[in-house]
């Protein structure tokens, strides 16, 4: 009997009807958002904030989805259509879904071009490539990386020539220090 009262409860709160009044629950006046700056900064590549957070009017909205959300940003703030990014946190990434904002007091937005969002999306919508066009990418990447591996070279020596109060000698194995021990007994 407990776990069936238990079950109602649950889906009644997943309907959006409040199980203590068994009414509806109130439809959202405003919302908290926070606008972050558009691309991230610093060593941990984290959103900072742009402005201090607003309340925006969200009263004309039904329910609290991405959609609703960024159609709401994009008014208060007189951005473009469709250059609303929604972050999970700040350090990203952006919400896919309106499961990821439920239950958030701040909705944390940045805005950016619409050309990027779009290239995003289609990118994603996209068939994976043909084998050819991988091969192709993948020797650039080792093109890249053995680059990176002569420059990171040319760096040591560089370092290792311009400090030399910090060169040791080489190390001597163990094996050598106990021969030489024995070769210089009086």
């Amino acid at each position: 009997e407990k776990w069936l009262a238990y079950n109602k409860n649950v889906a009644k709160r997943k309907k959006g009807e409040d199980t203590k009044n068994g009414k509806k629950a109130q439809k959202l006046s405003s919302i908290i958002v926070h606008r972050m700056k558009p691309i991230p900064e610093g060593k941990l590549l984290k959103f900072e904030p742009q402005q201090p957070r607003d309340f925006i009017n969200f009263s004309n909205y039904q329910s609290l989805t991405l959609k609703n959300v960024k159609l709401a940003c994009e008014q208060f703030y007189g951005e473009q259509p469709g250059s609303c990014d929604v972050l999970f946190s700040k350090e990203g990434p952006s919400c896919d879904l309106d499961e990821q904002i439920v239950g958030k007091k701040v909705i944390l937005i940045r805005f950016i071009q619409p050309s990027a969002v779009t290239t995003k999306i289609t990118s994603q919508n996209l068939p994976s490539k043909n084998i050819s066009s991988s091969v192709a990418g993948s020797s650039k990447s080792s093109n890249i990386s053995k680059r990176r591996r002569v420059s990171n070279s040319k760096m040591n020596i560089q370092q290792k020539t311009a400090n030399p109060s910090q060169q040791f000698p080489r190390s001597i194995s163990i094996g050598d220090v106990l021969k030489a021990g024995k070769l210089h007994q009086p």
